[in-house]
């Protein structure tokens, strides 16, 4: 049986801080728009615990999960990948 191949601890770690600061980026905008996580749930239509791992970083956010989270939240997607690259750089 072949054995797959793991992600590297350094790898991990970089895409475990972007998640991070990604997830940081959909909070301060929620709260910035006065919404509870169960109400950017209901709006974006998708559950809580999905907002809160996507929020806390605790789980990969997925293309589908942040493009309804942008629309929920009236941007456009590329304000969290901005947002959130431009703090990586800053680093």
């Amino acid at each position: 049986m072949k054995k797959l191949a793991q992600p590297s601890p350094r790898r991990e770690r970089l895409g475990g801080r972007f998640d991070e600061r990604l997830g940081g980026e959909i909070r301060a905008l929620r709260r910035r728009r006065g919404l509870t996580i169960n109400e950017l749930a209901e709006i974006s239509g998708l559950t809580g615990q999905q907002v809160y791992r996507a929020e806390v970083g605790v789980a990969r956010i997925t293309v589908f999960v942040l493009v309804q989270l942008a629309a929920a939240l009236n941007v456009p997607v590329i304000y969290f990948l901005t947002s959130a690259n431009q703090q990586r750089a800053a680093e």
